[in-house]
């Protein structure tokens, strides 16, 4: 099969990606990823489960297939592959510059040098893909690291899952109810709350 803009993997690749990332001990602070990982009947990753996939399984798995493959050192396959990899990793880097729980005008500048190589990849691999809000917003983060210190303060986890657990609610196609329904309800809860 002819890897090309929308192939970055066969699916032959992804069940060996899969059986890697099953098979794979990694360090204790890591957490597993599901053994059905990119099949549809997984579902979504949660943000924490995609931290983990792009810090330490892909990139490990990548390069594993990447180091295993069948493919020539003259192939367009294998260029393409290699290409992905390199770009995964350059995601991988600004990620890990990104967390870290320290940060410095260092550490902006190195999430800001790596995320700058993963967009442009994203247009060079993936020429008919446009760019989305959150690629726009990842550009203002050294900012944020300057100025507001380690993400970790800043991330809001907690709204995350609230919600998650809201998208879960069946709203019987009455929208908009539900959405007065909390927020009068958080609203009488801050209101008791400043009482007792």
């Amino acid at each position: 099969m002819e890897l090309n803009a929308s192939h970055v993997i066969t699916k032959d690749d992804l069940i060996k990606i899969q059986h890697q990332i099953s098979e794979t001990i990694r360090p204790y602070w890591q957490a597993h990823l599901p053994q059905n990982f990119g099949s549809p009947e997984h579902g979504k990753l949660k943000a924490d489960q995609w931290r983990t996939a792009i810090e330490f399984d892909i990139p490990v798995s990548l390069i594993q297939l990447l180091a295993n493959s069948k493919y020539s050192l003259e192939e367009p396959n294998y260029t393409r592959l290699r290409k992905v990899v390199e770009h995964t990793l350059d995601l991988a880097m600004a990620i890990s510059w990104g967390l870290s729980r320290r940060t410095s005008r260092h550490h902006a500048e190195r999430y800001a040098f790596y995320m700058h190589r993963y967009l442009r990849g994203i247009q060079v691999l993936f020429p008919d893909y446009d760019l989305k809000p959150n690629h726009h917003y990842a550009l203002h983060i050294p900012d944020i690291l300057i100025l507001f210190g380690p993400l970790h303060g800043t991330w809001a986890f907690a709204l995350e899952r609230l919600i998650g657990r809201l998208q879960g609610l069946n709203t019987n196609g009455k929208i908009g109810e539900m959405e007065i329904t909390v927020m009068k309800s958080f609203c009488r809860r801050a209101n008791l709350k400043r009482f007792i």
